[in-house]
């Protein structure tokens, strides 16, 4: 009973400090004043700790004032893309927008089903094309066949009948028979044809030709996760940086660490991991974008949350003015002119 109420007092007593002191500090921790104090679940792992602090680790990644275009973009399952004929007199029919199905396969209507999983925009292109191109030259090619042995057959049968009409005559003599005299010309007929043929083969697949759009990039997240007001994964831009991203799931909770918020950019398996601390204070209060990185598809951007000594302190004043030596460095004034332009 004297322990419960000696807790209770100790209790009453950091409240009511935290409510005198906190505000003359400027602080929001100790959970809103709540019980208990800090000690959340969103905590840094020893590792991820040792590699966001590796020196110079995140020097080359593009930040908000270095912002860069991504590699040539990878459709993948959930995208959209639009695949249609340049030329307006074309002959093919596609269909509209295609959504990227599970199996990783779009339709092509008439011309089938094709796997744009895991291929660039231009590969797509390239493939379709020549889908389409193949699927041409095939009916061209087979329509010929038919002609070519119709005009055959019919030659044919017309020599037979000749040759039925000079047996009944015999005194009808000629240097050269009448079926090779046929077969000579049909001969030159059927070059003729395919020379024809071809040409209109041609004229078919440049009218026929085809462009490839990404219409959306739904496959591509970022995740900000940890304590933040709504976390969870959004769908990616291209120019997402860190302050973005934390904004959009609402922001920082009272309980979230600041000095120890990092993103972690996905790898394979038994590879190197990248692991980069974020200056906060810094980027929002300076304007320093030294650590305002610019997002990739797949970026997790993690808020810990306060340890119970870490909240204590923060509360108290004991570590209110931490920075984040990793990468803020030395912050002065620049040197501007006078008056306004």
């Amino acid at each position: 009973m004297k322990l419960l109420t000696f807790f209770n007092y100790r209790c009453i007593v950091i409240v009511l400090a935290s409510a005198v002191v906190g505000p003359s500090l400027g602080c929001n921790t100790l959970s809103s004043f709540g019980l208990p104090f800090g000690g959340t679940g969103n905590k840094l792992l020893p590792t991820t700790k040792k590699i966001a602090e590796a020196e110079g680790y995140s020097i080359a990644t593009p930040k908000e004032l270095s912002k860069q275009p991504l590699p040539s973009y990878i459709v993948e399952i959930g995208d959209t893309v639009l695949i249609e004929a340049v030329k307006f007199d074309a002959s093919i029919r596609l269909p509209g927008d295609q959504i990227v199905k599970p199996d990783g396969h779009i339709s092509l209507g008439e011309f089938g089903q094709y796997l744009a999983h895991g291929k660039t925009i231009a590969q797509i292109r390239d493939e379709v094309q020549q889908t389409i191109d193949d699927h041409i030259r095939s009916d061209r090619e087979i329509a010929f066949e038919i002609e070519r042995r119709q005009r055959e057959s019919d030659q044919l049968l017309a020599d037979r009948q000749n040759a039925n009409a000079a047996n009944d005559n015999a005194t009808s003599t000629a240097p050269l028979s009448q079926v090779e005299e046929d077969l000579s010309l049909t001969s030159i007929e059927n070059e003729e044809a395919r020379i024809a043929l071809d040409r209109r083969i041609a004229e078919a697949i440049l009218q026929n030709e085809v462009s490839v759009r990404l219409v959306t990039w739904d496959s591509k997240k970022i995740y900000v996760l940890g304590e933040v007001n709504s976390p969870g994964s959004f769908d990616y831009t291209g120019t997402h940086t860190v302050l973005d991203a934390l904004i959009e799931a609402g922001g920082l909770s009272s309980k979230a660490n600041e000095h120890q918020i990092i993103v972690a950019r996905p790898t394979t398996c038994n590879s190197c991991r990248i692991v980069m601390n974020v200056c906060y204070d810094q980027i929002v209060q300076l304007g320093d974008a030294s650590s305002n990185y610019q997002l990739m598809p797949g970026d997790r951007v993690f808020v810990p949350g306060l340890t119970f000594v870490e909240d204590l302190k923060q509360s108290f004043g004991g570590n209110k003015s931490q920075n984040c030596p990793k990468c803020a460095g030395c912050q002065t004034g620049c040197d501007l002119p006078n008056g306004c332009e």
